[in-house]
């Protein structure tokens, strides 16, 4: 009889736990972003031709200057990350698809 009332005691306790497992993951997935996943905003891309280092938790006023990009990649620091121009790092939607090489043989101009 001890061993059926203790089972009804703890059935009550074990039946909600995939609920509140659940309600703690839905949770933890509206968490923030973290800093390396925040967009850069559009004033302080680097311009064509050159790199910045983009510090994570430091304002955007307060980023180093544009450089060239050999010098980005090697001062950059641990807490930091790399912004290429638009078309470097092969996100930029509107550059136009490269074309293969013409290959045949044309005749000389008469």
């Amino acid at each position: 009889m001890t061993r059926i009332s203790v089972l009804l005691l703890a059935l009550p306790w074990l039946i909600p736990m995939p609920v509140v497992a659940q309600a703690l993951t839905s949770k933890a997935e509206e968490q923030p972003k973290t800093a390396r996943e925040q967009p850069i905003p559009k004033a302080y891309l680097p311009p064509p031709g050159m790199c910045r280092i983009w510090v994570d938790n430091v304002p955007p006023a307060r980023q180093p200057a544009p450089t060239d990009c050999a010098t980005a990649i090697r001062n950059r620091p641990p807490n930091a990350r790399v912004i290429f121009p638009d078309g470097k790092d092969g996100k930029d939607s509107k550059a136009a698809p490269r074309r293969p090489a013409d290959t045949t043989k044309r005749k000389p101009p008469a």
